[in-house]
């Protein structure tokens, strides 16, 4: 299991984040996307500078639009001091509204497909599908519906 899959289950058993994992599933899938591409035509070339922009500024895309909601649930389950009431009270009107948070992660993943930066299905087929392996596959699951 990688890494990003054990967040999401990590996201998913917290009631408190539930409305925030479609956004962290579309920036994360967004990323894996552009990493393996990346990983898949690295012989090839490397990035242009547009695609080297664009995974140098997701650091800020992670924290105004991922990260940002994720810490305002945080704050508000454990802030303290004389303005509680008052960061709680923004906070909880902040969070109502997630179209601007999902808009901007949209865009964000538009961006990366329009940069070139996800895997055809036949690049994923080349990179990530051994022929024998895929052949097996095909048996087994023959077998399986032989079966019953």
């Amino acid at each position: 299991m990688n890494k990003t899959t054990m967040l999401h289950q990590s996201i998913c058993q917290i009631n408190e984040f539930h409305g925030l994992f479609e956004l962290l599933y579309e920036y994360t899938d967004t990323i894996e996307e552009a990493i393996l591409k990346n990983a898949a035509s690295g012989e090839k070339g490397g990035l242009n500078t547009s695609q080297y922009d664009f995974f140098n500024g997701q650091d800020q895309i992670y924290l105004d639009y991922v990260w940002k909601p994720f810490a305002k649930i945080i704050s508000i389950e454990t802030v303290t001091g004389p303005r509680k009431e008052q960061i709680i009270s923004e906070y909880k009107t902040n969070l109502r509204d997630l179209s601007e948070y999902a808009v901007n992660i949209q865009s964000n993943s538009k961006r990366a497909k329009e940069l070139n930066l996800f895997l055809t299905k036949k690049e994923f087929n080349s990179v990530f599908i051994d022929k024998k392996q895929q052949l097996e596959k095909i048996i087994e699951a023959g077998d399986l519906l032989q079966r019953g």
